[in-house]
């Protein structure tokens, strides 16, 4: 069995949710609420050699107040952590995680945090031996997950560009580590056919499949902090296929076609239909609109 760390890493609203709660039923497996630790490394790099435990400490009291961080109560005894021998950032980190891992029994740990996608260079040399599993969603379902947030645009150009942009650059990276480090799967794959997906991530990761991670759905409201619950409904509960594809409901014909022209070919590279339709009257007075404001 490995021990190796992994990430989950994908576009905001593309599953990383739900495949985190699947990996932490693991009996095995623990994937801790959302981090960014990352926002911590300037500090670390500045501050002096890690070796040295009272800059480990200015660290890990930063670390411990990075809002993801805290609200998913993921560093809240930094004496603990402090009692590792590390030098480097990435062990002081993979130190964090060993904590996390040991409070709840299991001896292995994942990190869920789509924005890393665009860090995985960073995640790479950090953390050499890591493992990184890439979900991707069509666009088009993403930015109709996105209009029900307070947070982020709404705009369909920003979306589809910043959606071609993201899963396009982690096939990128993950091509260059290679096969052996980075796994991709697309999110209707793993809601259609959970098991399936899960069996395939499971031999990637180098562990046994186990049924239990099915039934994540059981406890999985206890698993995420009560501010979050509410934009994550879906997430909690059990697979359901009628969120797959909601775009063809649910988009008008000219967004479909906008889109299309924003981000068709990465549509098309992962395996999702395009609408290739000549620009409508509609189709084109939004163009218009976008590009003017």
């Amino acid at each position: 069995m490995h021990r190796k760390p992994f990430f989950v890493v994908g576009v905001q609203r593309s599953g990383t949710t739900v495949l985190r709660l699947m990996l932490n039923k693991h009996p095995r497996i623990a994937v801790p609420f959302e981090t960014d630790f990352l926002q911590i490394l300037p500090l670390a790099e500045s501050i002096g050699p890690l070796g040295e435990r009272a800059n480990r400490r200015v660290v890990l009291e930063a670390l411990a107040k990075e809002p993801f961080t805290a609200k998913g109560e993921i560093l809240t005894d930094v004496d603990a952590v402090l009692r590792h021998r590390v030098g480097s950032f990435g062990e002081l980190v993979a130190a964090v995680f060993d904590e996390w891992c040991t409070a709840r029994g299991k001896p292995r740990w994942g990190v869920k945090t789509p924005g890393y996608v665009a860090e995985m260079d960073t995640l790479a040399l950090h953390f050499p031996e890591a493992l990184f599993i890439h979900i991707v969603r069509d666009g088009r379902d993403v930015l109709l997950s996105n209009k029900g947030l307070s947070w982020g645009s709404k705009r369909l150009p920003r979306v589809a560009r910043d959606w071609r942009f993201r899963t396009l650059l982690g096939r990128k990276m993950g091509r260059m580590l290679g096969e052996q480090r980075y796994l991709e799967l697309r999110y209707e794959d793993l809601i259609r056919a959970p098991r399936e997906e899960l069996r395939r991530i499971c031999a990637f990761l180098g562990e046994d499949y186990d049924p239990v991670m099915l039934t994540y759905h059981e406890d999985a409201e206890r698993e995420m902090p009560a501010a979050s619950l509410q934009w994550h409904r879906s997430s909690v509960s059990r697979p359901d296929a009628s969120k797959v594809f909601a775009w063809q409901r649910q988009m008008s014909l000219a967004d479909a076609i906008l889109f299309d022209e924003y981000a068709g070919d990465a549509l098309a590279l992962f395996g999702y239909e395009r609408v290739q339709r000549s620009p409508t009257l509609l189709t084109r007075l939004k163009h218009t609109y976008y590009t003017a404001f």
